[in-house]
């Protein structure tokens, strides 16, 4: 047995000689092969009863338990017995080379070069990188089928992508030249000559009673030599070994069934996972395949295999450890390559199709699912394009609706705001980054005549506030009337329905913050609501909201007057973006108007003004002391004049809605994200001592996992977590760029709290909400 893998750098001599005739390329490559080293490993053997801690077998024969074998270090020395010159050398298919290495049949040499061909038309190989595989046909005894495995691993930081071991065959298509040397092979194959008729020698896959399929062993172990197997070894006591400074790739993959990696994990987790019977190798973006993990490690089978549970007609059965006799495993299907995807080969298969499995359309929205079929030659997506485009509507034809879904968390996906009334081609594609776009899957959907939502829905401040918005898009069916709801910022029970023919309402409501509602309903049903953001409403013409009233407070105090409508949102777009009030009360400090209203004012002037502006009074002997005295120890007019504006006194006297701490106005734009709604006084008090202590990601998580939000919202998976967020944070108008982006942190681990708590801290929802930064 092999103790503590070795690691020696690669003789240059080797590159150089397979570089004769090109001397430029000969000598980067000795620049870049000195910083490669190698290490031998052990070959996976192949047991012909195959392998199982079960003595009756794993298809119910009687077999004998599988034997720890002794193996020696391989370059092209096989079976301890050194090669001498190759019978036969000769490219089979692309950059693939096999080399016989004692005399063969032509019947199996044909079946094997079959065998080679078919790994070759799934692999993208550069020609200045090649596989060369060495084939012994030679007597192993009565038990073994065959082995395989790599001439060597290697491991180069500078041109690898990561400083793992890599096979060697794997390693020439990195490096892009020959890294072990010509004429040295990198994968090594002994099949067992000594079977005799016991070997089904054909390429039609017919075998008779008894007769082992030569093409499906051959599959399999070419699958080994490229990479199909881990770095783990067993000791005498059927333990596992495991050396992980620095691991093989492939065992970068492996992970138990509650999804740790291996090598994540301790040595001693790690060696226990081996034989816990619950692992799984990552074969594409997350999806997993079950791995063989029998509680006695077995050298050559354990985790280098698919596991053996796995129906013969599955995907991935090519690579299960055993093959009964007469059955036929020659699929390189999705779940077997996809192995050699994850370790680093190149792959030369289309992106894997999708089934397109049940459409569901109702009102304004499509559902639909999918299933990936693993059974055919394809590369996994890292992510499925599901598109809705128009191709004839009632009304205007609507614009392309599209969403992004990342599997395997989800193989489903919701289009929400498409338009009733709408003919639309529905395609699912597969996508991955650095591919060319996979075939789609197109269906036709057709939209019920529910009117569409109504547009341009807004208030306009004053007594009574008025609600006015647009017809919807046509739906082909006329209106016949709208029904209108409005509720308070802090509850959830919407007021009894108003109906209306017209395209607006009155409500004498006192100032404070509430939400509206408005739908359209026609012959065919009711269509889905419309719904405003937060709204201040308010006698006058200042929303009621914090940042608008604390922006018409300072133009009452320094200007004497109300707010344009083209100052307030200036500065509401300033305060959103972060700025203080101190900075912005400095500035109409020292604006343009306010000194030619009242020209250049010394500091008493400037307290007499404040005074008769704000209060309304001349100042008395107090408080104007109080006053200058502050101006003459360096405080700005800025804060003075603030300090006035924000005075219970003044906002009671401006009808303005009272000013708003920074945490509160988390809390709250939190609360409005996940629920549609305002906190209550004591969710507010206790979201400040939640956002003292863990900030706001931990408050929008509690809010996240909540049952008012289940209820409010549903099960949800990411994407629809993301629309639902969306929606409340920027009526479905967030960039979707940004929107691709923090679904993949979702997928990858990122909790939903997190997510929420950053959109509702943006600009524009700050914007929206009035609220203060």
């Amino acid at each position: 047995m092999l103790g503590r893998p070795i690691r020696i750098a690669v003789g240059v001599v080797a590159v150089l000689l397979f570089f004769a005739g090109a001397p430029a390329l000969a000598q980067q490559s000795q620049v870049d092969s000195a910083k490669q080293q190698r290490r031998s490993v052990e070959t996976v053997v192949e047991v012909r009863d195959g392998h199982s801690a079960d003595p009756a077998g794993p298809h119910g024969a009687a077999i004998e338990g599988p034997t720890l074998l002794e193996r020696v270090e391989r370059t092209r020395q096989l079976r301890g017995k050194h090669l001498q010159k190759p019978f036969l050398g000769r490219r089979v298919a692309g950059s693939i080379t096999t080399t016989y290495e004692a005399p063969t049949p032509v019947a199996v040499r044909s079946v094997i070069d079959a065998a080679v061909q078919q790994w070759d038309s799934v692999l993208n190989l550069s020609p200045g990188a090649p596989v060369e595989i060495s084939i012994l046909w030679t007597d192993l005894g009565s038990r073994l089928l065959g082995q395989a495995g790599t001439e060597g691993e290697y491991r180069d930081a500078a041109q690898f992508p990561t400083d793992r071991w890599y096979p060697a065959a794997l390693a020439n298509q990195l490096a892009n030249f020959d890294v072990n040397g010509a004429g040295t092979p990198e994968i090594l194959v002994e099949l067992n000559s000594g079977l005799g008729g016991d070997w089904y020698i054909g390429k039609d896959g017919r075998p008779g009673d008894g007769q082992i399929d030569l093409y499906s062993v051959v599959l399999h172990e070419i699958a080994h030599g490229m990479g199909f197997m881990g770095s783990a070894s067993a000791t005498r006591a059927g333990a596992a070994s495991v050396d992980y400074a620095p691991p093989s790739i492939y065992d970068d993959f492996i992970q138990t069934d509650a999804g740790k990696r291996l090598t994540k994990m301790t040595e001693a987790d790690a060696v226990r996972a081996l034989t816990s019977g619950a692992l799984a190798i990552d074969v594409g973006f997350g999806r997993t395949m079950p791995v063989s993990a029998p509680t006695r490690f077995v050298n050559g089978s354990s985790y280098s295999h698919f596991d053996e549970s796995l129906d013969p007609s599955a995907p991935g059965a090519l690579m299960t450890p055993s093959l009964r006799n007469g059955e036929i495993q020659r699929s390189l299907d999705a779940a077997v390559i996809g192995v050699l995807d994850q370790v680093g080969w190149r792959l030369a298969t289309p992106l894997l199709q999708p089934s397109v499995g049940a459409v569901s359309v109702s009102s304004e929205t499509v559902e639909v699912t999918w299933e990936e079929e693993w059974s055919t030659p394809a590369t996994f997506p890292d992510a499925y394009s599901i598109t809705a485009t128009p191709t004839t509507a009632s009304g205007p034809l609507p614009s392309v609706e599209s969403v992004r879904v990342l599997p395997p968390v989800a193989f489903e996906a919701v289009l929400p705001r498409l338009q009733n009334g709408t003919a639309y081609t529905l395609s699912v594609a597969p996508s991955r980054a650095g591919w060319p776009p996979g075939v789609s899957v197109d269906t036709t959907v057709v939209l019920p005549a529910n009117p569409n939502r109504v547009t341009g829905l807004k208030t306009v401040s004053g007594s009574p506030v008025e609600l006015v918005w647009d017809a919807p898009p046509a739906s082909g069916k006329p209106i016949s009337e709208f029904e209108v709801q409005y509720r308070t910022g802090s509850e959830r029970t919407w007021s009894a329905a108003r109906t209306t023919v017209g395209q607006s309402a009155r409500f004498e409501l006192p100032n404070g913050r509430y939400f509206f509602r408005v739908r359209a309903i026609n012959s065919t049903g009711p269509g889905p609501w419309k719904e405003t953001p937060i709204q201040g409403v308010s006698s006058n013409t200042v929303r009621y909201l914090p940042v608008d009233g604390q922006i018409a407070r300072l133009y009452a105090a320094y200007l004497g007057r109300a707010p344009d409508q083209s100052g307030l949102d200036y500065w509401r777009t300033v305060r959103a973006e972060g700025a203080g009030m101190v900075t912005v009360s400095t500035a109409f400090s020292v604006s343009a108007e306010f000194e030619q209203v009242y020209g250049d004012l010394t500091d008493i002037e400037f307290v007499n003004r404040v005074y008769r502006n704000v209060l309304g009074r001349e100042p008395d002997a107090s408080g104007y002391a109080y006053w200058l005295n502050l101006l003459d120890g360096g405080a700005g007019r800025g804060r003075i004049m603030l300090e006035f504006s924000e005075s219970p006194e003044f906002v009671t006297r401006t009808g303005t809605a009272p000013p708003q701490s920074a945490p509160s106005a988390t809390v709250e734009r939190i609360y409005i994200a996940a629920l549609r709604r305002l906190p209550t006084t004591s969710e507010l008090q206790a979201g400040h001592v939640t956002l003292s202590r863990s900030g706001g990601s931990q408050l929008a998580q509690r809010l996240v996992e909540s049952t008012e939000f289940r209820q409010l919202h549903g099960p949800l998976n990411n994407a629809q977590f993301l629309d639902v967020v969306n929606e409340n944070v920027s009526e479905g108008r967030g960039d979707q760029s940004a929107v691709g982006i923090l679904l993949a942190q979702l997928q990858s681990g990122t909790s939903r709290g997190s997510v929420l708590a950053r959109l509702a801290a943006t600009p524009a929802f700050a914007l929206a909400t009035g609220s203060a930064t």
